[in-house]
């Protein structure tokens, strides 16, 4: 004799019900009711990006005990940046005054694109799966720059990580280096990735360091130099080459103490009309606490149900025992 009825019954409808609850619950990238006038935000199961659909800053958060936190800077409007300079000054990326641009969520990214008469600059934001768990762990940036004009253009591109400002110990390099005052490396002395510390508790977001792809180009093109210095002194930096002080501390008062941001410069690059070149900013979260991954659960739920499929395709007799316990393990993984 096979498996009863009632147990048949009960387990359909038990697998049913769990399908239903996991599908429904599982949050991928998708547009948040927290967007608002001025940022469009995307919200994944326990990371969440918000951008400034004006102006194309930007800002990560982590869930921590069901609030969000920035992970960042805790400034009131998103601080992490892209500069992109033509002869040494900003060609007005951000500005509306200088170009067009919008702001958009499209298949589970944010994309701003800005443009005015010599490149159109799009930068795409999503969530970075890790390809041991299946599970989004991190941040994904990509930058695309093309020249649009019917003559060879020469762009530098900086990338701003803003930081921390309340400590000391926000950048660490992988020799576990702390550092408090302004600080640049180039060449061989560029490491594969910069650990930040965040605002988040036994949490630091781990930025690998990419190379430019230079489509025009047989390789990529590896940084300038990596640079920590004040956000604001960086952001209201004129004209030329920004000179590091490697004695000179990250505060400007009165406006702000110890407010450091990773800077990553590229050199300055020549484009072709109608070529483009790109880069892909990858920012992991380790040594999290945040809660688990909700594809964790969904391997564990599957696991159960070619168990129970396995069943009912052998006709095998379950005990109550054995309904009791399957009915423990979907309690568990509600």
């Amino acid at each position: 004799m096979g498996i009863n009825n009632h147990g048949v019954q009960f387990m359909r409808k038990q697998i049913c019900f769990l399908l239903f609850i996991f599908f429904s619950n599982i949050v991928f990238a998708q547009n948040s009711e927290q967007n608002t006038e001025a940022n469009k935000t995307l919200v994944s199961k326990n990371l969440k990006i918000c951008v400034n659909k004006n102006t194309g800053n930007f800002i990560f958060y982590a869930k921590k005990s069901n609030e969000w936190v920035k992970i960042l800077s805790e400034k009131a409007v998103p601080s992490s940046y892209f500069m992109i300079l033509k002869d040494g000054i900003s060609i007005g990326y951000g500005s509306d005054d200088k170009g067009i641009h919008t702001c958009q969520i499209k298949l589970n990214e944010i994309k701003y694109a800005w443009e005015n008469t010599d490149a159109r600059i799009i930068s795409t934001f999503g969530f970075l799966q890790n390809k041991a768990t299946q599970s989004y762990d991190g941040f994904n940036i990509n930058l695309t720059i093309e020249n649009i004009s019917k003559k060879d253009i020469e762009l530098t591109t900086i990338a701003c990580f803003d930081g921390d400002n309340d400590s000391l110990k926000e950048h660490y390099f992988t020799s576990n280096k702390i550092i408090s005052n302004e600080q640049e490396l180039s060449g061989n002395n560029i490491k594969d990735f910069v650990i930040i510390n965040t605002v988040v508790e036994q949490t630091v977001l781990k930025v690998f360091v990419p190379e430019m792809i230079h489509h025009e180009l047989p390789k990529n093109i590896k940084p300038k130099r990596i640079f920590f210095t004040n956000w604001r002194r960086m952001k209201d930096h004129k004209s030329g080459n920004f000179v590091v002080n490697a004695n000179r501390p990250f505060n400007t008062h009165p406006y702000s103490d110890n407010d450091s941001a990773l800077f990553i410069e590229y050199p300055n690059t020549k484009i072709s009309p109608n070529k483009h070149i790109e880069i892909n900013f990858k920012l992991n979260i380790d040594n999290s606490k945040m809660p688990t991954n909700p594809q964790t659960k969904l391997d564990e739920l599957f696991m159960l149900l070619r168990e129970v499929n396995q069943k009912l395709n052998d006709n095998e007799i379950v005990s109550e025992k054995y309904l009791n316990e399957l009915d423990d393990k979907i309690d568990t993984l509600r």
